[in-house]
């Protein structure tokens, strides 16, 4: 195929770009030239190609940043008057709510607030009338809108806001905190008490072991009126009380202080002491009696209940003392006979009793002690029983006769008697005695309001109460027994025959134990 020359000429070549009036090219400069022998075009220049595409792209880019800064823009202005999405105010979704609606939804909660308040046993209800309840509008909003940046809202879409604490409603504290207050003392009155962690005595274990220490149900006031108080601000529709709210130990059970105390408490109680008088234990201080005086203070401090330890220490000593106290035995001869008063018996140191038992304690003794006494008996066998031997002097007034028995119960001497005048100021003293003095021959002198009163000289004197009441001959009598005592009694003494009195203070010895009753 011939091609015209024109054609030929521009073979390979781009036709000469046709310039415009206003300076550009004219797109026909920018079409390929086609050469008739290949049948292909020329390519346009690659700058003319790559220019448009980027063009277009910061085009397309540019409509987008447009359009997001738009919507950004648009969204801050709508933040502006609302809260984002995801916003609590108390019990209230005010997501996307703008001030009036706030304001419509807060008037109307404050209207009909009530808050219910329970938890640890504890049930109270406060309306809006009991607490003087009231929400200030102006304030209140602005207070809410505080610190909000609505231009975040990008990234606050995704976020959870809870705007409560802000809410600052008002009520009447005097009305409130009195209605709170007595509800809470209410409670409180039949409340169970919060109790500290102590230590205590294991019989099983026998040793002191660590109590933990234990919530009751009583409230702290001041706590929980500020719980509530704040629950009410907040406008909280519940307040669900906590072991926060509830009185609190001072003392618990992993404090170092009560670990000290239980190691210590321990040391305490490794005494171990028998008490004995004569031959008799009277009793024993163990860890089992100790453990009951060990007590913990309120520092958790170990110390001993002096005045448990002094009472158990009294009753022992009270159970030991015999003179003075009613005594019941039985006389060989079978008759029992109950006696009351005299000297003669135990009388406990209780003084020293108290000083020995708190020191064998403290220094964790095992040891076997005698009970400190001021006077002793023969022997013991407990309260209200006889504590002297087989061998003593029985004078029976009610009979008026005498007997001595030897060291086997043996009825070795007995005699008639006559004992005092049976009036206030004569008659025998009752009781049990023993015998103080033996002296032969002796001198009995009596006086009266300072007087003397007689003077009477006896072969045989042996008293048994002081120097003034004793068993002695009567030479200047022809008869005992029966009733004599009681229209010519002596003047206290026991009247003998006077055979029968030297006889019998041949046998007795000072010191042999006198029992005088009826």
């Amino acid at each position: 195929m011939a091609f015209g020359k024109k054609n030929a000429q521009t073979k390979g070549k781009h036709a000469a770009p046709e310039t415009l009036e206003d300076g550009t090219f004219s797109p026909q400069a920018y079409r390929p030239a086609f050469d008739p022998e290949t049948g292909e075009s020329s390519p346009l220049p690659s700058s003319t190609k790559g220019g448009s595409a980027k063009k277009a792209t910061l085009i397309a880019v540019g409509i987008v940043i447009a359009l997001l800064a738009a919507a950004y823009v648009g969204g801050s202005v709508y933040f502006q008057d609302r809260f984002f999405p995801n916003t609590k105010l108390g019990s209230i979704d005010v997501s996307f709510k703008s001030a009036t609606e706030i304001e419509k939804v807060l008037t109307s909660q404050a209207e009909d607030y009530t808050l219910h308040v329970t938890g640890n046993d504890f049930d109270l209800t406060l309306s809006a009338d009991d607490l003087g309840f009231s929400f200030q509008k102006e304030a209140d909003i602005d207070e809410l809108y505080a610190g909000r940046n609505p231009w975040m809202w990008p990234v606050e879409l995704f976020a959870n806001h809870d705007i409560t604490s802000k809410l600052v409603a008002t009520y009447d504290d005097s009305v409130a905190g009195k209605t709170i207050t007595k509800a809470i003392r209410a409670h409180n009155k039949d409340a169970e008490d919060t109790k500290n962690a102590s230590i205590r005595f294991s019989k099983s274990k026998k040793k002191f072991v660590v109590v933990s220490e234990s919530y009751g149900t009583k409230l702290q006031t001041d706590v929980t009126v500020q719980a509530i108080e704040s629950a009410v601000v907040s406008m909280l529709d519940a307040l669900e009380l906590g072991k926060e709210h509830l009185v609190q130990p001072t003392i618990v059970a992993d404090d170092a202080k009560v670990k000290k105390a239980v190691k210590k408490a321990n040391k305490m109680i490794e005494a171990d002491v028998t008490l004995k008088l004569a031959d008799d234990v009277v009793a024993q201080v163990n860890a089992d009696l100790i453990s009951n005086w060990v007590i913990l203070g309120d520092n958790a401090d170990v110390s001993f209940d002096t005045s448990k330890m002094n009472d158990w220490v009294e009753t022992v000593a009270d159970s030991c003392d015999t003179v003075g106290t009613q005594r019941t035995y039985k006389r060989p001869d079978g008759k029992k006979i109950t006696v009351s008063g005299g000297d003669y018996g135990w009388a406990v140191d209780h003084a020293a009793l108290i000083n020995l038992v708190k020191k064998d304690v403290e220094e964790g003794k095992t040891i076997t002690e005698d009970i400190p006494t001021t006077t002793k008996g023969a022997a013991y066998n407990g309260p209200g029983k006889r504590d002297w031997g087989k061998r003593f002097i029985d004078i029976d007034l009610g009979e008026q006769h005498v007997y001595f028995y030897d060291e086997k119960g043996k009825l070795i001497w007995e005699s008639d008697c006559v004992s005092g005048l049976a009036t206030a100021d004569r008659s025998t003293p009752t009781g049990v005695y023993s015998i103080n003095l033996k002296q032969s021959p002796s001198t009995l002198v009596g006086y009266k309001n300072g007087k003397k009163d007689y003077e009477t000289k006896v072969s045989y004197w042996m008293p048994f109460v002081g120097n003034s009441v004793g068993l002695h001959d009567a030479n200047w009598r022809s008869s005992f027994g029966g009733t004599i005592y009681k229209s010519n009694g002596s003047h206290g003494c026991i009247n003998l025959p006077v055979k029968k009195a030297k006889k019998l203070y041949s046998l007795i010895e000072v010191g042999d134990v006198v029992s005088v009753h009826y």
